[in-house]
């Protein structure tokens, strides 16, 4: 449906990237998220953390406005929704 891809665009107001003993925390501040929107980010955020990409591929990633041309999904398995503010 065309509406839908008329209304894809989200501002993230912050992103952090935290470690707690084994545990990375990303936590995300934004007016809204698309579906797989962070999966994709934190995918991608890995990626770069490993070396596998650079942070050129994610800006052209990002310029080219094509997710096919992205990194990875993490898995739905260890992220959580928080909190919810209105």
């Amino acid at each position: 449906d065309n509406k839908e891809k008329e209304n894809c665009v989200r501002e993230v107001y912050s992103a952090t990237i935290e470690q707690e003993n084994d545990k990375i925390i990303f936590t995300f501040r934004g007016n809204g998220f698309l579906r797989y929107q962070i999966r994709n980010m934190v995918g991608m955020l890995i990626q770069v953390g490993e070396n596998k990409i650079s942070t050129e591929d994610v800006e052209r990633y990002l310029e080219n406005k094509d997710r096919t041309t992205g990194g990875k999904t993490a898995p739905a398995e260890g992220l959580y929704l928080i909190d919810v503010e209105y």
